[in-house]
């Protein structure tokens, strides 16, 4: 419980510095990424910090579906942090002020994945 807190905390007080991003969530992958269409474009962005199945390992389709049914078809806002080497765009993912990431960890679908936490740097 201490770790997640740790997260929880270390996010919140990186937001400030990060890009806001508005839009409609369109699509969810595996591995935490999801599809993102706002006015302008259509962005994959890819849940900081965290880490998940993918499709091909025990319970990847379970963690796709508890991703898809908090975040599919819903409006969020993605807080920013930039890019990673595919090219996605890293962030914290907010649906009616809940903080996707860590929902996605309480759940037991995610872990927080200390390596790739962009709150850290």
């Amino acid at each position: 419980m201490k770790t997640l807190t740790l997260f929880c905390l270390l996010a919140l007080l990186t937001l400030a510095a990060d890009t806001t991003i508005v839009g409609k969530v369109v699509g969810v992958h595996d591995d935490g990424t999801l599809t993102l269409r706002t006015e302008d474009e259509t962005l994959k962005v890819r849940l900081s910090g965290i880490d998940t199945l993918e499709l091909g390992q025990p319970f990847g389709n379970n963690a796709k579906q508890a991703l898809s049914a908090v975040a599919f078809g819903k409006t969020a806002s993605i807080k920013s942090s930039g890019k990673d080497r595919y090219g996605r765009t890293l962030g914290y993912i907010f649906i009616e002020d809940q903080a996707i990431n860590t929902m996605m960890v309480r759940m037991g679908m995610a872990w927080w994945y200390r390596r790739y936490d962009k709150t850290e740097e």
